[in-house]
């Protein structure tokens, strides 16, 4: 076979599909990774998160860390920039089709469509901002009601921080291989000083164990007596108590703060008020 003919016949159908290759791996390596700060279009259209979701505008991906944490990936599918009104708060459930939802809260720990089985625990809390510019939880907008707004520019995406508690004690802890989806509180939790709460959890002001102890006491009818005596126990380690004395306190003090603002009214008193 000469030169001539081995490079027609081999040489040169590498050498193409290698350049087609190298072109997809260029133009995957071309698209941007999720945006994390958040900017705020006047000019978009505003669409609230679960509309958004339910009319196909918005696309949502949560990966979960742990019951404290998760990243919400949100997918602006069209080709218009479109700007999203965030809920006050919502809950992460962990899918498992054999299940059928129901509420919880005010008694039992209910089924988390796969609280049972195996199912992870389902997790409630507010989505923050990640950006690196401001405080956490802040974006470049707030309605007077308190729900974040930031645009995701055509066919983008966007990443947030899920910070959460568990709402089912015992159950699994979330983990990453887990599939998670976003649900309205409304629909998933009965409680409304639970919901409070939740809507106004920030990490960087409570202290996530506190808040977790007021979740259970509202979510799962956990007695403060048996938050007291809940203990956990580390590898060749003495058991200890879960709580201390003082984030009991401050569970305890948290929830008749939710309670009093049910009973007053958010005309009355703010829900930023129990981060204080």
């Amino acid at each position: 076979m000469s030169a001539v003919t081995f490079r027609t016949r081999f040489v040169q159908p590498l050498l193409v599909s290698s350049l087609a290759l190298f072109a997809v791996v260029c133009l995957t390596g071309a698209k941007k990774g999720p945006i994390k700060k958040l900017t705020f279009d006047p000019d978009a259209p505003v669409v609230e998160l679960f509309d958004g979701i339910d009319n196909g505008t918005f696309e949502v991906r949560v990966a979960p860390k742990n019951e404290f944490s998760a990243k919400v990936f949100i997918t602006n599918t069209t080709d218009k920039p479109q700007t999203v009104q965030l809920p006050k708060a919502a809950v992460g459930v962990h899918v498992l089709k054999q299940f059928l939802p129901q509420q919880i809260g005010g008694s039992g720990f209910g089924d988390t469509s796969g609280s049972q089985g195996g199912g992870g625990q389902q997790t409630g809390g507010n989505l923050q901002s990640t950006g690196s510019q401001g405080s956490q939880g802040q974006f470049p907008f707030s309605g007077n009601n308190g729900n974040g707004f930031f645009s995701i520019p055509a066919e983008s995406i966007v990443q947030l921080q899920f910070n959460t508690v568990c709402l089912n004690h015992g159950d699994p802890t979330p983990r990453l291989k887990m599939t998670y989806e976003l649900r309205r509180v409304e629909d998933r939790v009965k409680s409304e000083a639970l919901r409070v709460l939740l809507a106004g959890y920030n990490p960087r002001r409570i202290d996530r164990k506190t808040m977790q102890a007021a979740a259970w006491h509202l979510a799962n009818d956990m007695s403060w007596k048996q938050l007291a005596a809940k203990k956990v126990t580390a590898i060749g380690l003495i058991a200890t108590p879960y709580l201390s004395r003082k984030q009991l306190s401050e569970a305890k003090k948290l929830v008749a703060s939710a309670k009093e603002i049910v009973k007053n009214g958010p005309k009355k008193r703010r829900v930023a008020q129990i981060q204080r």
